[in-house]
C-alpha cells in the first residue's frame, strides 16, 4: 500500500478551511471530491496541497478515481499542484492513463464525424450531446473527461433507419426483438445500445429523454426546436442549449440515482462554464414539467459536494425545499461507503423515483406505469405470440405483479440476459494471474469464462486447476475445445450455468471480467462462498463498495490502458 510520509493533522485543515464539512469524509475522498472539476483557485489548490501531506491510501484513491469517473481529473490536478508529493508509481500510472484518454477521445471524435457524416447523407436529423461535446464545451481539455459511450439525440420515427445503418458500419444491438418487441421498446424506453464488433465502443441512440415508467413528459419539439449550432472539430453540427443540457444532465443523474460523482462533475462544469444560462427559463421549464425536484437535487449536490457556482437566489430557492436534502443526505453519505440497507436494490431504486416526483399526479403515473403498465417490463420478453398481442392490457399487468411480488417478497431472482463476450488480452491474462499470485496449488475459477483463456493459462504456466463457468453453451463447447489444444484437458473444467448461482466454494483465486452492474450482483456470494486468504482479481470493473488491496493500470499489447484490481477474503 502507498501512502505519503508526511503527517498532516486533519485539526490543522480545519482550521485553514473553516468552511470544509468533514462529515465523516476519509482524506482520501476528500481529495478525490477536491479534484472532481477543472476549477482551481488558490483556495481549492492550497487544500489539494495539504490533503497530500496527510497518510494517503493510493490504492484506495485511484479504485474511487476509477469507480466515479474522475481518473483524468484527478492528474490534471495533481500534475499541476504536488507532484512531488504523489508516489512515483501512482502518478505514471496516472499519466499512462490521462494520455490513453487523449487519445481514445480523439479516435471517438473522427468515429462521432464519421457518422454525423452518414447520417446527413441519410437524411437523419440527430444532436449529438454529452460525452465529448461536452468535454471540449465545459471542461477545457477533452483528455479530462472519462466517457464510456457517442450519446446522439434522434427522431423516434428515425430509430430503425439509423438503427440499419448502424448495423451496415460494424455495430451491433445489445438485445435483438422481434417487430412486435420493438414497438413495444420503443414506446416504453428512451434509448438503443450498439456496440461495435471489433473495437471497444459504445453508441447509444436516444429518442427520448427518460424512460416512459419515469412518467416525465417532454415536449420533444421544442427540444429540437430550441437547439443551437457550433463549430466542432471544424465541423458544424447541432447541440442542445445551455438550460436543456442542464435538464438532461439533471434527470440522467436521476436516472442512476447520482451513484457516480462523474455525474455532478458535469453538471458542475456546465455551471462553471454557462454564464449564457437563462435561469429564469430553467426553473419555468422545471415547474411547467414538474421537475423542479429533479432539478434542485442535481443542483444541490453540485454545489454542496463540489461548490459549483449556482446562483445564491437559485440555492436559497433550492435550501426552501426539505425533501431536496432529504434526498441528498443519503446520496452523499453512500458516494463512498455503502449502507446497510433492507430493502432490495430494485425497491429502494423505485422509492427513490417515488420520492423524487413532487406532483401527485406525477407520482400516481409513476405507480401506474410500473404496476399496470401495458409493455413488458423490459421491453424483451415475450409473454404472448404476436397475432394474441391485443391481450397485452390484460394479462401484462399481472405478470408485472407476480413478477414484484415473487421477486421482493419470497426472494426470488429474474432470469439474467446473456453478457456480450469480449475476451481479455493474453498480456492482461498474464498480469491478472500474477496479481492474483497462482501457483500450482491454487484452484482458478474464471465466471463468465468465454473462450477459456483464463483457467487455460492458469494451467499451462502454473500448472493450477481451473473451472470455468459460462452461460453460453456455445463458449463452454469453444473453451473445452481450446483446453484439449493446449494439452490442459485434465487440468480445467468447464461447466454451463449462470455464475450467479454457481458453486465456487473451493475456489483459491476467482477471476472476474464482468459488467459493474454483475460484479454488484456477485459480491453477496463472494463473500458467502469463498473461505479467508481467498484471492479475487477483477478486470476493468469495481466490485461494488468492496475495496481492493491493490489497484494497477496496465498498458495492454493493444494500446490499450486498463485497470486490474485485486481483492482478498
Amino acid at each position: 500500500m502507498l501512502q505519503t510520509s508526511i503527517p498532516f493533522p486533519t485539526e490543522t485543515v480545519r482550521k485553514i478551511f473553516p468552511s470544509i464539512k468533514l462529515s465523516g469524509l476519509r482524506p482520501e475522498e476528500d481529495l478525490l471530491l477536491s479534484c472532481a472539476m477543472t476549477f482551481r483557485d488558490e483556495e481549492r489548490k492550497e487544500k489539494i496541497f495539504q490533503l497530500l501531506h496527510q497518510p494517503l491510501d493510493w490504492t484506495y484513491i485511484l479504485w474511487q478515481a476509477d469507480r466515479h469517473g474522475i481518473l483524468p481529473l484527478l492528474y490534471y490536478h495533481l500534475d499541476q499542484t504536488s507532484r512531488e508529493w504523489v508516489p512515483p508509481d501512482t502518478l505514471n500510472q496516472l499519466q499512462e492513463y490521462f494520455d490513453y484518454n487523449r487519445q481514445t477521445n480523439l479516435w471517438l471524435t473522427r468515429e462521432l464525424l464519421r457518422l454525423l457524416d452518414l447520417f446527413e447523407k441519410e437524411s437523419i436529423p440527430v444532436i449529438p450531446y454529452g460525452g465529448l461535446l461536452l468535454a471540449e464545451s465545459a471542461y477545457g481539455e477533452m483528455a479530462n473527461r472519462q466517457f464510456p459511450s457517442l450519446d446522439i439525440f434522434i427522431h423516434r420515427e428515425d430509430v430503425l433507419k439509423a438503427k440499419e445503418l448502424l448495423i451496415k458500419e460494424g455495430y451491433h444491438l445489445s438485445r435483438e426483438m422481434n417487430t412486435l418487441k420493438v414497438s413495444l421498446y420503443l414506446e416504453s424506453h428512451y434509448e438503443y445500445k450498439f456496440t461495435h464488433r471489433l473495437v471497444q465502443l459504445l453508441v447509444r441512440l436516444h429518442w427520448n429523454i427518460a424512460p416512459k415508467y419515469f412518467s416525465l413528459s417532454m415536449d420533444l419539439e421544442r427540444l429540437w426546436n430550441s437547439r443551437r449550432f457550433v463549430s466542432f472539430a471544424g465541423k458544424k453540427i447541432a447541440t442542445f442549449s445551455s438550460e436543456d443540457l442542464l435538464f438532461f444532465l439533471c434527470v440522467y443523474g436521476s436516472i442512476y440515482r447520482w451513484t457516480s460523482v462523474s455525474f455532478i462533475t458535469d453538471i458542475s462544469q456546465c455551471l462553471a462554464q454557462g454564464a449564457d444560462m437563462d435561469w429564469h427559463e430553467v426553473l419555468r421549464e422545471a415547474a411547467l414539467k414538474g421537475a423542479e425536484r429533479i432539478i434542485f437535487l442535481g443542483l444541490y449536490l453540485s454545489k454542496t459536494l463540489l461548490d459549483a457556482p449556482v446562483p445564491e437566489d437559485v440555492f436559497e430557492r433550492i435550501q426552501k425545499e426539505p425533501a431536496v436534502k432529504q434526498l441528498a443526505d443519503p446520496i452523499s453519505r453512500c458516494l463512498f461507503q455503502s449502507e446497510k440497507h433492507r430493502l432490495p436494490e430494485g425497491l429502494k431504486r423505485r422509492l427513490f423515483y417515488f420520492r423524487l416526483r413532487e406532483r401527485w399526479q406525477d407520482k400516481l403515473k409513476y405507480l401506474q406505469r410500473n404496476l399496470i403498465s401495458t409493455a413488458p417490463a423490459d421491453g424483451n420478453r415475450s409473454y404472448l405470440p404476436s397475432f394474441l398481442s391485443f391481450l397485452y392490457p390484460v394479462i401484462n399487468p399481472v405478470i408485472r405483479l407476480f413478477r414484484i411480488v415473487f421477486k421482493y417478497r419470497l426472494g426470488f431472482s429474474e432470469p439474467v440476459n446473456k453478457i456480450a463476450f469480449e475476451p481479455s488480452e493474453t498480456d492482461v491474462v498474464e498480469r491478472m494471474l500474477q496479481l492474483a499470485d497462482v501457483k500450482t496449488t491454487d484452484i482458478v475459477y474464471d465466471l463468465g469464462c468465454g473462450d477459456g483463456r483464463i483457467v487455460i493459462a492458469a494451467a499451462k504456466r502454473y500448472g493450477a486447476r481451473g473451472v470455468g463457468i459460462d452461460i453460453d453453451p456455445e463458449r463452454i463447447r469453444n473453451a473445452a475445445e481450446n483446453a484439449r489444444k493446449e494439452g490442459v484437458e485434465n487440468l480445467v473444467t468447464f461447466i454451463q450455468q449462470d455464475a450467479l448461482t454457481a458453486d465456487f466454494s473451493e475456489a483459491t483465486v476467482v477471476c472476474l471480467y464482468m459488467t459493474f452492474k454483475w460484479n454488484q450482483e456477485i459480491l453477496p456470494k463472494l463473500q458467502a462462498q469463498l473461505h479467508p486468504g481467498v484471492r479475487v482479481v477483477s478486470h476493468v470493473t469495481v466490485i461494488g463498495n468492496w475495496p481492493p488491496i491493490k489497484a494497477e493500470m496496465i498498458s495492454a499489447k493493444n494500446e490499450s490502458t486498463r485497470m486490474i484490481y485485486l481483492w482478498q477474503v
